[in-house]
């Protein structure tokens, strides 16, 4: 059963907005979602595979252009429900 996690990286100084990729390999020649316009330094990204590792990065861009990517990071998607209050 498809699951879903929320991503959350700093605010970048100058930053309008956001672009973030998700991949299955740290190379990001297997990307699964990639998405530009994003407001603020999180997004919630559902349909995730459970039981998968995935591999994520972020560029700032504003009126002056954009930033080099950012060190990637990764997560393990469990396929364990989250409880909400």
């Amino acid at each position: 059963m498809p699951t879903d996690a929320t991503l959350f990286w700093d605010y970048a100084t100058g930053a309008d907005m956001y672009r973030l990729q998700i991949s299955r390999d740290n190379s990001f020649t297997d990307i699964i979602y990639d998405e530009s316009g994003i407001m603020y330094p999180r997004r919630k990204v559902y349909g995730l595979d459970p039981n998968q590792t995935y591999y994520w990065n972020v560029k700032a861009h504003n009126s002056h252009g954009e930033s080099d990517w950012s060190t990637v990071w990764n997560f393990w998607q469990t396929n364990h429900p989250t409880k909400s209050s």
